[in-house]
C-alpha cells in the first residue's frame, strides 16, 4: 500500500507541475507587474524538495528546471542543474535541521529563487560582457523573484497538503 502512495504522489506532484507550467505560460493569466511574470517552477520544486526525501527531490528539481529551460530558452540543462542541487540540499535541510513550516518554505523559496534567478543572469548577461546587466538585474529579475515569492505559500500548502494525504510518516 505504501509503494501505490508513493506512485500516487508523485503523479499527483508531477501533474501539478505540468498544470503550473502550463499557467506560468499563459499570456494573460498572471498580470505582469513592473513588466515581469512569475516563475512557478521554482517554488513548486522547493516546495516538493521540503516534504520529500533527496532523490524524489532532486528528480522533481530535474524535471521542473528542464520544463523552465524550455521556456526561458536557456542553455538545455542550466535551469535542470541548478534545481536539482537546490532541491538536494533543501531537502537534505528539511530532514535534519529544518522544521517544514510556512516560515522556513519562505525563506527557502527566498534564497533559492534568488539563487537560480540571478545565476540565469550572470551567465546570460555578466559574463557575457552587457554593459546593462546592474539595469536588467534590477528592473527584470529582482521583481521576477518577488513576484515569484507571492505565490510561494499557495504552491507550499498544495504540496505539504499532497504529501500529508499520501505520506504516513508525514
Amino acid at each position: 500500500m505504501s509503494d501505490r502512495k508513493r506512485w500516487i504522489r508523485f503523479v499527483a506532484y508531477s501533474l501539478e507541475i505540468i498544470l503550473l507550467y502550463a499557467l506560468q505560460d499563459s499570456p494573460w493569466l498572471f498580470p505582469p507587474i513592473f513588466g515581469v511574470r512569475p516563475i512557478l517552477m521554482i517554488p513548486a520544486a522547493v516546495t516538493i524538495a521540503m516534504v520529500e526525501k533527496e532523490t524524489p527531490a532532486m528528480s522533481f528539481g530535474i524535471f521542473t528546471g528542464l520544463l523552465m529551460d524550455f521556456s526561458a530558452s536557456a542553455g538545455l540543462g542550466f535551469f535542470a542543474s541548478v534545481l536539482a542541487v537546490l532541491c538536494f540540499v533543501i531537502s537534505r535541510m528539511s530532514s535534519t535541521i529544518l522544521r517544514v513550516n510556512m516560515m522556513s518554505a519562505v525563506v527557502s523559496g527566498l534564497w533559492a529563487t534568488v539563487v537560480a534567478v540571478f545565476l540565469g543572469w550572470l551567465f546570460r548577461y555578466v559574463l557575457k560582457g552587457y554593459s546593462s546587466a546592474g539595469y536588467v538585474a534590477l528592473h527584470n529579475y529582482l521583481p521576477v523573484c518577488f513576484y515569484t515569492l507571492l505565490l510561494l505559500p499557495l504552491i507550499f500548502y498544495i504540496n505539504r497538503g499532497i504529501a500529508r494525504t499520501f505520506r504516513p510518516e508525514y
